[in-house]
């Protein structure tokens, strides 16, 4: 499985030998992320994932448009993009991600882009809704006549059940031949990653990081660890750079099936 690490704008280089990244919009504020991700845009051995950024829309100024979020695809050369979604809300996460592909057609009729890869975020409030969300993104699919990679996020791990993940990546598997990917790991199941290698492409997760940041260990530490405040912004100067490599390693471990 392949993991896209999410790091602060100060530790970036500690990603720029791998070969698949998550971008994030809210880190695009930054100059300096900015420059980071044009650079890796020109890698030829360089997978570029890119969040709608709805995890970190939570101020006023809410999520970024359509026409903004197509905007970054191009600017970044991305290869793999989050569609719009609602947490929780399967209708408005459907609704949006048609309105998406939508606008994405119009300007594919006028800018020549590479071939890129859609994930479809699996939003609902129960097993059933999402089940719903899987079977109907595959009506989407028809209708624009593109592979869709479904994306599982971490906070139906969280409040739903902890083990619906491995469930629906199995539900997935065993009747359509789309690729899966886990938008974010659980903190109440930081090792899940273990059981997803036989159906499971990829996952992006901040995770070492923020838990290097709270001083605590993956796969010893049990306690679950959030992102900071100003996370992207974070002085990383006093983070201890031998638990970062350790857990960080611990992550690789996992998601090779150690």
């Amino acid at each position: 499985m392949d993991i896209a690490l999410i790091p602060p704008t100060s530790l970036l280089y500690t990603a720029a030998e791998r070969h698949v990244h998550m971008v994030i919009p809210e880190g695009l504020k930054s100059s300096v992320y900015r420059t980071f991700y044009k650079v890796l845009s020109m890698r030829g051995d360089t997978t570029l994932l890119l969040d709608n950024g709805a995890f970190e829309a939570a101020g006023p100024q809410g999520p970024l448009s359509d026409d903004q979020l197509i905007q970054a695809i191009f600017d970044f050369n991305i290869d793999r993009f989050v569609l719009p979604d609602y947490l929780g809300d399967i209708e408005k996460t459907l609704a949006s991600a048609e309105r998406f592909l939508h606008v994405w057609n119009l300007h594919q009729q006028t800018i020549e882009q590479k071939p890129i890869t859609f994930i479809a975020p699996v939003q609902g409030a129960t097993r059933t809704q999402l089940e719903a969300c899987i079977n109907r993104y595959i009506l989407l699919e028809e209708e624009f006549e593109i592979p869709l990679t479904f994306g599982l996020p971490r906070w139906i791990a969280d409040e739903i059940d902890r083990h619906i993940r491995l469930s629906l990546a199995d539900y997935i598997a065993n009747r359509f031949p789309n690729n899966i990917h886990l938008l974010g790991l659980s903190p109440s199941w930081a090792n899940e990653v273990q059981y997803h290698n036989r159906n499971v492409r990829s996952m992006d997760t901040s995770a070492p990081y923020v838990w290097t940041i709270a001083g605590l260990r993956l796969g010893v530490d049990e306690r679950p660890a959030q992102r900071p405040d100003n996370y992207f912004a974070y002085d990383c100067r006093d983070v201890d750079m031998e638990l970062l490599g350790r857990n960080i390693a611990m992550l690789d471990g996992w998601a090779n099936g150690s």
